[in-house]
């Protein structure tokens, strides 16, 4: 089945409406120096099963679940742990051994989640924040295993309108949090975008869907439309 997100990058190419959200957030630009302090301050914010300023490995092969022992190699071992926390979060690691571990956390009702990944030493490797429709927010970092900010890139810098004036946005068409299908952010025509897929009230029990396709620098409504899901499907 081809995705929502298929469809909207290939509907972007159409003529532009030129209206514009009145009131756009300013987002602060970070300088090189600001951006690797935060880089170095995310890692310090891991504490979530750790120990030591590492991944508690030892814990995790108490409290998780062995997946696998993949045959052939006797020292290797992969596990997964999920568990809902006391305080609302959710948290989930899998891993192995020999290529290391990845970490998610989610705040209850969150739409985002952090990603952490390790080396097998249980060193952090890389943080990145990730909407759970498919792109990265904000600055991912890339760590070497004494701790020293190797490399990071700011996933935001093409879409100088924010996710904050999407929302902003989003209440200005007084579109409801549960109309909502996705929010989207694609390159994939050559031009950044977001798009914002909703179903009001009117098109429930339907197959139709509304999409507002908005230029990530201005906010201009490139298209507004409606199409049916299920002629896009194999």
């Amino acid at each position: 089945m081809k995705t929502i997100i298929q469809f909207l990058c290939i509907l972007y190419i159409i003529n532009c409406s030129g209206q514009t959200v009145q009131n756009k957030i300013m987002i602060t630009q970070f300088t090189d120096k600001e951006i690797i302090e935060q880089g170095y301050q995310r890692k310090k914010e891991d504490t979530v099963f750790i120990k030591n300023s590492k991944l508690d490995i030892d814990r995790l092969s108490k409290k998780a679940t062995r997946i696998s022992l993949e045959k052939g190699l006797e020292n290797y071992v992969e596990y997964g742990y999920e568990k809902n926390l006391s305080n609302g979060m959710y948290l989930y690691i899998r891993g192995d051994n020999l290529s290391g571990y990845q970490k998610t956390i989610r705040q209850k009702d969150a739409v985002f989640e952090d990603i952490y990944q390790y080396y097998p030493s249980g060193h952090l490797k890389m943080h990145l924040n990730y909407y759970s429709n498919r792109f990265v927010n904000g600055i991912q970092y890339w760590y070497d295993e004494q701790g020293i900010l190797e490399s990071y890139k700011n996933h935001d810098k093409p879409y100088k309108f924010s996710w904050e004036d999407v929302l902003l946005f989003i209440k200005e068409q007084e579109i409801k949090k549960e109309e909502i299908v996705e929010i989207h952010r694609s390159n994939g025509s050559g031009d950044y975008i977001w798009a914002i897929v909703y179903k009001p009230q009117e098109l429930i029990n339907t197959s139709n869907v509304k999409v507002f396709h908005l230029d990530a620098i201005t906010g201009k409504i490139i298209k507004e439309l409606m199409f049916s899901t299920t002629r896009y499907l194999d």
